[in-house]
């Protein structure tokens, strides 16, 4: 009987918690430019940081938002191109993909900033080259565009830096938010 009454009890507390927050899945997709400064000798040959371009997603599946706060997580992928030639030096075009979570914080209701931590493996093209990883740290100012009962669109610039055994690499650019709310509990 005990254990009956405390299985009830724990499944309207799950309920009611459940209630609390907003599921809302989201996607990202960014764009700009990458800069990458060498930590190792053999690296620093000639120049002292390797421009390219990179473009990335990241797929939120697991997204709540309990009153002004949204926390979650998911899967990241990126592409760096080849960098711009420093006199023998080019770096090699990148492929990465991971995970994350964050958290951010919304002002308004069109501005929130937002920081994202990800664990990311890259694989060197050609592909099997090389591998290494990276983890990243991400800031996020977003401005939401459109917001109605089935989700949001925003823009964001995100400012990210990606820590590597062989140096730093710094991103920024201009992206994508889409958001759509599944579930409204009594978050907003």
């Amino acid at each position: 009987m005990k254990r009956t009454v405390v299985c009830l009890f724990l499944v309207l507390c799950l309920s009611a918690g459940l209630f609390a927050f907003s599921w809302s899945p989201s996607a990202d997709i960014a764009g700009g430019v990458a800069l990458f400064f060498p930590g190792v000798e053999e690296l620093k040959g000639n120049g002292t940081f390797r421009t390219s371009a990179f473009g990335a997603v990241d797929l939120n599946l697991v997204r709540f938002s309990a009153g002004k706060f949204d926390f979650g997580g998911g899967f990241s992928a990126a592409y760096v191109s080849k960098s711009n030639v420093y006199g023998n030096n080019i770096m090699k075009a990148y492929y990465q993909l991971g995970g994350g979570a964050g958290l951010s914080y919304r002002f308004t209701d069109v501005f929130s900033l937002g920081l994202f931590g990800r664990l990311m493996v890259a694989t060197l093209r050609p592909v099997g080259v090389d591998q290494f990883a990276a983890i990243e740290a991400e800031l996020q100012p977003s401005y939401t565009i459109v917001s109605n009962s089935r989700g949001n669109v925003g823009v964001f610039l995100p400012v990210t830096a990606a820590f590597r055994k062989d140096g730093i690499t710094f991103r920024t650019g201009l992206g994508i938010h889409l958001a759509l709310d599944v579930h409204k509990g009594g978050a907003r």
